[in-house]
């Protein structure tokens, strides 16, 4: 339950404690007083967009902190939640709190760990239900009804399966279309894409190797000039008027003028002899490795050819050349498609109608469930009706078949209700006045009351524009909600408000300028006066007390 309430420097309110007990907890307090602060205080602590001007007047911020009682089931349900943000819940005592400075962001906190807007949010789905008149409109929305149905039946186990089984379904119709998509168009160009694949065929490009030809080449063109080198060395020293030719050349003229020399050019013919013997043996040993370089010319061609050809198909299909291999994968996977067409179409076929099978059969389970639930309903809101003064209305729950499946099921369900008798039935919506439509609402909550896992349930003025014997019928039905649960209230009836096990009195004043609410517990003398203001008005008179006092007993 809600233990406690803290407020600080928020709208009207400049320090108030609130601490709330079990069951049927009621405020009340003049138009204006400021009842409506307090839950929108707690709407904070539970992730509502905060906004700067709800701080109060003078201070830098406000901040609002609310501390839960948690029972040991609820306990063990969120501490995994929690932990996942690194929050251990290690008592029953869950403390939020949320910070609104006048300028900047809000800041959110659970156990004083700071924690995002979106845990606020799941916390809030298991902590508190907040009921206000503006929860009228959502009656006429028919996925609003289902909902309360399957939330009267238990329905959440089996809404899971249905929910999956249709997901399984509509993922095999996806496939289905993507691939009959993928058909059509590879169709339209069977012709193109059989010349392409052809095409690629014939060449059968590897995984990079474009790149690997390029780098071959780059080394054989650096190779090449290599061995111009070398030729054009072997020529210089053993070709046509090379080294060799004009060696020889000097010899002759050596042995012509050798008894002439002087005697410091006596070795000049062993010399020589030598330079034309190192000479020789340079070129052979040129020619030696020339000889043995001959098919590395060839092999240049062949890598140019292929690495040409290669680019000139890279670039006839507007690609990359590095794109060629996993191109023609994609072409003969294509054509693999078209070649299997019936085969995977009539896969994909019956891979649907066995998901819609399965599908069909949970959901059958859940129409029947739903059918027996909503019998079930119908009695109890019809029991509940007449202690709401609705003792003439009839009520029924029906379920049509939608026309297609939806993730929830096959069933369209309907509130129907005849508001007096003799009136055909019809949607609960357009048939009830407003009154009438809050009072079914409160008769709805108490039928879910014991079924429900929600600690808090919290209602502004649900009870507004009724009086009298139907004001006194719905205090008791909100006393009764409170036996499965803390319920907070906000009324300004006092047939209501009588049937409160705590009674908080909002009152507004003014201090040093400034106008102000506060908040206090009444005690027994306080609750009579209180409840025979609003039985009298301003004017409390001692038959207001008295009957504030038969309300009371």
């Amino acid at each position: 339950m809600l233990a406690a309430l803290h407020i600080s420097n928020f709208v009207l309110i400049e320090r108030q404690e609130v601490y709330f007990g079990p069951g049927l907890n009621v405020l009340s307090g003049e138009t204006g007083a400021g009842k409506s602060i307090l839950l929108d205080a707690l709407g904070l602590c539970l992730g509502d967009k905060s906004d700067p001007k709800s701080v109060r007047v003078g201070a830098d911020e406000a901040i609002i902190t609310a501390e839960f009682l948690l029972d040991d089931d609820l306990m063990e349900e969120l501490a995994p939640l929690c932990s996942q943000s690194g929050i251990p819940l290690e008592d029953d005592v869950l403390i939020l709190r949320r910070v609104v400075p006048r300028e900047g962001r809000s800041r959110a906190f659970v156990q004083d760990a700071p924690v995002s807007q979106q845990l606020l949010h799941h916390l809030r789905e298991r902590l508190v239900e907040i009921h206000g008149q503006g929860e009228v409109g959502r009656l006429a929305r028919r996925s609003w009804q289902r909902q309360a149905l399957d939330e009267f039946a238990g329905n959440n186990a089996l809404l899971l399966d249905v929910s999956e089984s249709h997901a399984a379904w509509a993922k095999e119709i996806a496939h289905k279309e993507e691939l009959e998509a993928l058909i059509r168009t590879d169709l339209g160009q069977r012709e193109e894409l059989a010349l392409a694949l052809e095409e690629f065929d014939r060449m059968a490009p590897l995984p990079g190797e474009e790149e690997e030809l390029a780098g071959k080449r780059q080394e054989m063109v650096k190779f090449s000039k290599l061995v111009q080198d070398l030729e054009h060395m072997r020529l210089s020293l053993s070709g046509d008027g090379g080294a060799e030719e004009r060696i020889i050349d000097a010899s002759r003229i050596l042995g012509r003028i050798n008894d002439q020399l002087p005697e410091q050019l006596a070795s000049l013919e062993g010399l020589m002899d030598q330079a034309l013997e190192y000479s020789r043996e340079a070129a052979g040993q040129i020619e030696d490795a020339l000889g043995g370089f001959g098919g590395d010319q060839a092999a240049l061609e062949r890598i140019e050819e292929r690495l040409f050809a290669l680019r000139e198909l890279a670039r006839k299909h507007r690609m990359p050349a590095s794109n060629l291999h996993h191109h023609h994968e994609s072409l003969a996977k294509r054509m693999e498609h078209l070649s299997s067409m019936e085969e995977k179409l009539q896969a994909a076929e019956t891979a649907i109608y066995q998901k819609r099978v399965l599908f069909d059969e949970v959901a059958a389970r859940l129409t029947k469930v739903r059918q027996e639930a909503a019998r079930r309903l119908a009695d109890e809101i019809m029991n509940e009706f007449a202690g709401l003064k609705l003792e003439r209305a009839r009520f029924e729950v029906a379920l049509e078949q939608l026309p297609q499946p939806a993730s929830h099921g096959h069933d369209q369900v309907t509130f129907l209700a005849a508001m007096n008798k003799g009136q055909a039935l019809a949607p609960f919506h357009e048939v009830a006045s407003g009154g009438e439509q809050s009072r079914f609402l409160l008769a709805l909550r108490v039928a879910l009351g014991a079924k429900r896992n929600i600690p808090v349930q919290l209602f502004d003025e649900v009870d507004q524009g009724i009086g009298g014997q139907t004001a006194a019928a719905v205090g008791t039905r909100l006393e009764a909600l409170g036996q499965h649960g803390q319920v907070i209230l906000v009324t300004h009836s006092p047939q209501v408000a009588a049937k409160g096990a705590r009674h908080f009195l909002v009152e507004k004043g003014d201090r040093d300028g400034v106008t102000f609410s506060q908040l206090r517990l009444l005690d027994d003398a306080e609750r009579q006066e209180e409840i025979a203001r609003m039985l009298a008005g301003d004017m409390v008179t001692d038959e207001a007390r008295k009957a504030a006092m038969s309300l009371l007993s």
